[in-house]
């Protein structure tokens, strides 16, 4: 086995899969929860790997869970100048496993009683597997549990920090808050985002916070905004045509009223490679998209009302030569088409969180632009798909715009949709792409009633 090592924003890596989970931990009625209990710097490991067996562990949490919940726990250990001790925990409230049976659940083949095997299916190969590439890694592997009372899997990793030692880039706190969040109310917060269901849900959420809220359609109206009044806080899109968030971050830490003020990624993606552009171009941290109240509420509670942060001296002619390296295909990890009982038709969480959140008025606004804007968009994805080539680049854009508004309104299926099509195309995968459009119109049909159903509820 051929282990890699690359630049790893572990942090980031872990709160990606947990985000890909979360809907499948809701279809049981489960809750996922993601606790980093301390700030982790940029490693260097195998993504790919531990993915797996991140992945393999919340995969049997989750099925083995029902009504419940599901905690990951991330910690760094043993940590000196050059190196630390990664430690993942998957917690579930599950059947548990017996004491008799704890010894062997890392064997080939074990499958611990029948309704492990009748509930689940399978091979019993999957820990084992995860054994396997953790001591590949290096690394440690257990188990404790109590049948009836839920089971705790956890993984060791030793790992080298690259660079300094310093965090790659400061993420949203992911410790659920133990009570209420610090008060930051009164920050005047400028949003630069291109898509407008995200743009109304931004707005709802951070006006019910008490901060004052200006808008920006794209990034060179960001800048302009930026660089004519101070901001204590800009929440920055990264993907957006024209002038992408990268390059609008650096025109703006160049000069300008905003130069000295946070600026804060907002993306869906968060690869290592990607962290470290942000923190070249001057970004401070980064949000992971669909934003949550509390993640957003988190991260805006550590912002003062006049930044510490030096401005940054790239030159206006370094960001042309990045603005032509974004637009180059990247590959990513290829991510295969969901079947339609792979993932719900909504996120009932994330769906519950938008209206404790924001008013209803809010709510219905961004479902009614959503339900405006998606067919026109979808036909124009069909079309571009269905071109001779594939126009690669028109169906890049569509799939991310639709993926982006799906997965603020929690529209589950049509988000995981557009995402794998989205992967696919950066993969260069067409019929990975192909099979994710498949049955977009009936994911769409289904989706439109829905948020029909929740405007009309709303009224």
């Amino acid at each position: 086995m051929i282990i890699s090592r690359d630049d790893v924003d572990l942090g980031g890596l872990v709160a990606s899969i947990c985000d890909t989970m979360r809907p499948v931990a809701a279809e049981r009625g489960n809750t996922l929860h993601l606790r980093q209990l301390a700030p982790l710097p940029l490693v260097s490991g195998d993504a790919f790997r531990i993915r797996q067996v991140l992945e393999n562990f919340l995969s049997n949490a989750i099925k083995f869970t029902s009504d419940g919940s599901v905690t990951v726990e991330l910690e760094p250990q043993d940590e000196t100048d050059h190196s630390l001790v990664a430690e993942m925990r998957v917690t579930d409230t599950g059947i548990g496993i017996s004491e008799a049976d704890l010894g062997r659940v890392f064997d080939d083949f074990v499958m611990l009683d029948p309704s492990y095997g009748r509930e689940a299916g399978g091979t019993g190969l999957g820990l084992a597997i995860a054994k396997r590439l953790t001591e590949a890694m290096g690394g440690t592997i257990g188990v404790e549990s109590e049948q009836g009372e839920g089971s705790c899997f956890w993984v060791r990793l030793p790992l080298q920090k690259r660079g300094n030692g310093a965090p790659a880039i400061d993420p949203v706190p992911q410790v659920v808050p133990e009570g209420p969040l610090p008060d930051a109310t009164g920050l005047d917060v400028l949003v630069v985002e291109d898509n407008a269901t995200n743009r109304i849900v931004l707005e709802e959420l951070l006006n019910t916070l008490g901060h004052r809220v200006t808008l920006a359609e794209d990034g060179s109206e960001g800048v302009r905004r930026a660089r004519a009044h101070r901001h204590d806080v800009i929440l920055m899109d990264i993907s957006m045509p024209v002038l992408d968030g990268i390059a609008a971050t650096r025109l703006i830490r160049e000069a300008g009223k905003s130069r000295r003020s946070r600026i804060i990624a907002v993306t869906a993606h968060t690869l290592p490679a990607e962290i470290e552009r942000f923190r070249a171009a001057g970004m401070d941290g980064c949000l992971t998209k669909p934003i949550s109240s509390t993640d957003l509420a988190a991260v805006l509670a550590t912002i003062p009302v006049a930044p510490p942060r030096a401005a940054a001296t790239a030159p206006v002619s370094e960001h042309i030569t990045d603005m032509a390296e974004a637009d180059a295909p990247r590959p990513v990890a290829r991510t295969p088409a969901l079947s339609p009982p792979d993932v719900p038709l909504t996120d009932a969480l994330r769906l519950a969180d938008l209206r404790a959140a924001i008013s209803d008025d809010g709510l219905a606004r961004a479902m009614e632009r959503l339900g405006m804007d998606a067919p026109a968009k979808i036909a124009a994805l069909l079309a571009a798909a269905g071109a001779t080539p594939p126009d690669r680049e028109a169906a890049l854009a569509l799939s991310h715009e639709l993926a982006g508004a799906a997965g603020t309104l929690g529209a589950a299926r049509l988000h995981a949709r557009m995402a794998a099509a989205e992967h696919a195309l950066r993969s260069d995968d067409l019929p990975a792409f192909s099979a994710a459009l498949a049955d977009l119109p009936t994911v769409w049909r289904d989706t439109a009633a829905a948020i029909s159903e929740a405007v009309a509820a709303r009224k």
